[in-house]
């Protein structure tokens, strides 16, 4: 493999019998994943210098692969310097009560005065660390300001920016501040560049979609297709399986939720061969069955999501909530009720506005089915206003189908007499969204509230047509889902 500054950054600051055998290794090497993968086999396998051993973890840890972490750590995890990053993996295959074991195997490091490049590498590990469960928890705010001026203090450790930029997106992102998000991790994506951090620089351009998303799609594709080329090319299965995550999320956004269903269940086997969570990804996918009302398998990847993230503070509640949804879509009211009102507390303890979204959109759903359009419409517009300003598009157009549904609800009085003259802004906004951004499945959604109208109105000729336009999007592979959509609509009463 050529040279890449992922690994050689470091090099400075290594021994000569570490460097030459990183150097050794890395030249053999095919690509990222191979020496990574040779790297772990050497240590393994002979006896090495102690850094070699550490860059062993901290080159495995950048590829998510918790085996190759814990063989090493079988075999050297009674070593000081690894202990931080041995509990740190555990934090992220959803063992969070390792949290402290992290702050404190890294407060060991450092009281033994380590070179200033390893203290910034073990100070990062304590700011990941607290912000993964910020802001429930704070950070420490001094182990911040230790961490900048250290970077700051010479030019050998510039490097270091792009991780440091990268925790402040994180940290923007979790407070809310979309515009400050969007800054550090276009400073991330400079850094990295100038660098040649690769392997990071795929990982932001998979977070810069997350701030192009809502307002140019395109480009979010583009940034996703530029990181899944270098995820390709340093063979980072995980990486690789996290870009396809995203880019089913566009599919979702296009209404092509059967397509995007298809590359989650592939995420899916992809993370679990590595060993990894993925409650968060079956939480996804328990919200897609239930926007194509297929709402006993979204129950079903609700349960094992909650089941394997049982300790986590955001993942249990969503779980909750999309069970709730489940329960509306099956008519079993009383039970879904009951599901909202108990995790209510929860969530508002928590104080995560996305947690709270959710709970405002799942209340209106429940409001929507009972009649009372006026509570269904404040909660919904609730919900609504949290994603618009930070949360995910293919979420966000899912609210406002139902905002549309309510246009409809309205429309259609419970009489059954077709309001004639009624306003519906939301329905037309959407189907106007769905026409500018060419979102084919949010087209066929809109045409199948359209039907309903003319169902109420009697118009069979209108029917007719939209029936027919509904079945011709649907026998596309990606969208198949629209069929069952048509057949629940058709056989209602």
């Amino acid at each position: 493999m050529e040279p890449i500054g992922t690994i050689t950054m470091y090099f400075p600051f290594l021994d000569e019998e570490s460097r030459r055998i990183m150097q050794t290794i890395m030249d053999d090497a095919a690509n990222y994943y191979d020496f990574v993968m040779r790297l772990k086999e050497r240590v393994i396998t002979e006896d090495v210098p102690d850094l070699v051993i550490y860059f062993a973890i901290h080159h495995s840890g950048l590829l998510l692969d918790m085996d190759n972490i814990e063989a090493i750590g079988k075999k050297y995890g009674k070593m000081p310097i690894l202990r931080p990053n041995l509990f740190y993996a555990s934090v992220h295959q959803g063992k969070l009560d390792d949290v402290s074991k992290v702050h404190e195997s890294v407060d060991a490091v450092l009281a033994a005065n380590p070179p200033t490049w390893l203290e910034i590498e073990m100070r990062f590990l304590k700011f990941e660390i607290d912000l993964l469960q910020y802001p429930k928890t704070l950070y420490n705010t001094a182990n911040l300001d230790v961490l900048e001026g250290l970077i700051q203090s010479s030019p050998e450790y510039e490097f270091f920016e792009n991780i440091l930029y990268d925790c402040m997106r994180e940290k923007a992102s979790r407070d809310g501040d979309t515009e400050e998000a969007l800054r550090c991790i276009t400073l991330a994506i400079e850094s990295a560049q100038k660098c040649d951090d690769i392997v990071r620089l795929a990982y932001h351009l998979r977070f810069l979609f997350d701030y192009l998303q809502t307002t140019d799609l395109v480009e979010a594709r583009n940034s996703l297709m530029k990181a899944y080329r270098i995820m390709k090319d340093i063979g980072n299965k995980a990486g690789m399986a996290s870009i396809l995550f995203y880019l089913a999320r566009i599919d979702a956004v296009r209404g092509e939720y059967n397509l995007a269903i298809e590359r989650i269940l592939e995420v899916i086997r992809i993370r679990q061969s590595l060993d990894l969570s993925t409650a968060v990804y079956a939480i996804v996918l328990s919200t897609y069955y239930n926007a194509i009302s297929e709402p006993e398998t979204a129950i079903e990847w609700a349960r094992l999501a909650e089941a394997e993230a049982h300790a986590s503070p955001t993942v249990k509640p969503r779980g909750q909530l999309n069970r709730a949804w489940s329960l509306i879509l099956l008519k079993r009211y009383d039970e879904a009720l009951d599901l909202i009102d108990s995790t209510r507390e929860l969530i508002l303890k928590s104080g995560v506005e996305i947690l709270l979204a959710w709970l405002s959109f799942v209340t209106g759903v429940y409001e929507l089915v009972q009649g009372d359009t006026e509570s269904a419409s404040k909660s919904l517009e609730e919900a609504l206003e949290i994603y618009e300003r930070k949360g995910t598009l293919d979420n966000h157009l899912i609210f406002l189908q139902h905002l549309a549904q309510l246009d409809v609800a309205v429309l259609v009085s419970s009489s059954g007499e077709v309001l004639n003259g009624f306003e519906n802004p939301w329905l037309q906004f959407l189907e106007d969204k769905a026409v500018k951004d060419s979102l084919p499945g949010i087209s066929a959604m809109v045409l199948l509230m359209k039907a309903k109208v003319a169902l109420a109105r009697n118009d069979e000729t209108e029917l007719e047509e939209l029936v027919y336009k509904i079945r011709e999007i649907g026998k596309d592979p990606s969208m198949a889902y629209l069929r069952n959509e048509l057949k629940l609509f058709l056989e209602l009463p």
